[in-house]
């Protein structure tokens, strides 16, 4: 049976986790991502994103000199649509 105080540590720890999953999701990956986030993001490789975009899966822009996708089009691409 766990102790009083290991279950705080793993409350902690769980609270820590979560704030982490919060700020990605709010923060990090609002808006738009350059390619270095949307790697993050997606788990992918900047290769496999490049690819997806010449081939006409994904949406990329290249606009303001640097590279930038919206995470709603990673997801779209990532769910097959």
């Amino acid at each position: 049976m766990p102790t009083d105080s290991t279950l705080l540590q793993i409350l902690q720890k769980l609270e820590q986790i979560e704030s982490e999953i919060t700020k990605i999701n709010h923060n990090d990956f609002g808006g738009w991502l350059d390619i270095k986030k949307a790697v993050k993001y997606s788990g992918l490789s900047q290769s496999t994103l490049m690819r997806a975009y010449r081939k006409g899966k994904l949406k990329l822009s290249k606009r303001a000199g640097k590279t930038l996708t919206k995470r709603h089009w990673i997801d779209r691409f990532l769910e097959g649509r």
